[in-house]
């Protein structure tokens, strides 16, 4: 090797430069030529899907231009994509836009933006990955209403085989008898019972699988931060974020035994 290459080498790693890098973060930069115009894009991404990206564009110009944008899918045809949405300027900046997209999907995608002015137009595909980083918590009132819209449709299904079931088979004007009464009534609760069984089989498996863990542990220090642990999974699913069937069958499986006295001994006896 040369002297003069090695004494090259041997400098640039005596006098590091300092550089800056966006490391764990789900952002997306743009710095570069969109057609004629030096622009600066920031696409910050949303942490659930669907979710709204917002995205920020700097034109470095104070020719007046217009700025829109389009989500264009991997999964989907570019002639199948959303029309552009133009994006909105910043009040008191010169040629700053801001607007939004809804990424209705994970997986790949490419923002087009698109600038047009009087020196002709200009277009730049930023390739982004749409993933969920978050989970929303949901709001105890919309918890509410879905158990009662939940209930509502438990029993629907009932009274619509139960009618099936005791009157579809009588002809038009007469009234049921005692042979359709009784199976009116075998239906409602053969129903309610595969119903009860699909919403709460979840739950069933998994306290059981709690029951499960909890007599085979010998120390009781760990059978105490087990128990600590379940509790705050079960405070999780009543507040609604999870399957209320696990929520109500743990409930009734572990946290009222566990309430009653020596948690092992009534497992032992049960798993017996």
């Amino acid at each position: 090797m040369k002297p003069r290459l090695v004494l090259l080498v041997l400098m640039a790693l005596m006098c590091p430069a300092l550089v800056q890098a966006h490391l764990g973060s789900p952002d997306v930069f743009y710095d570069g030529m969109v057609g004629s115009w030096p622009t600066h894009i920031t696409i910050r991404m949303p942490t659930v899907v669907p979710g709204r990206a917002e995205i920020i564009i700097q034109v470095q110009s104070r020719e007046p231009v217009a700025v829109s944008f389009v989500p264009i899918s991997a999964r989907t045809a570019v002639s199948n994509a959303p029309p552009a949405e133009l994006a909105e300027p910043v009040r008191g900046e010169t040629n700053l836009f801001t607007g939004g997209l809804w990424l209705m999907t994970t997986g790949a995608y490419s923002i087009e933006v698109r600038i047009h002015g009087q020196s002709g137009e200009g277009t730049v595909q930023i390739p982004v990955n749409s993933v969920a980083t978050a989970q929303l918590p949901l709001p105890p009132w919309l918890g509410k209403i879905l158990v009662a819209l939940g209930l509502i449709l438990f029993c629907g299904a009932m009274a619509i085989v139960a009618g099936a079931a005791g009157e579809s088979t009588l002809p038009p004007g007469v009234l049921p008898g005692k042979t359709e009464h009784r199976k009116y009534w075998i239906a409602t609760i053969i129903t309610g019972v595969v119903c009860g069984l699909a919403f709460g089989w979840p739950g069933i498996v998994w306290g059981l699988g709690v029951a499960t863990t909890l007599a085979a542990e010998p120390d009781a220090g760990r059978r105490a931060a087990y128990i600590q642990s379940v509790d705050d999974f079960t405070a999780l699913l009543g507040r609604g974020v999870l399957h209320p069937g696990i929520w109500a069958a743990s409930k009734l499986a572990f946290v009222r035994l566990r309430e009653r006295g020596s948690v092992v001994e009534k497992l032992d006896v049960l798993l017996k």
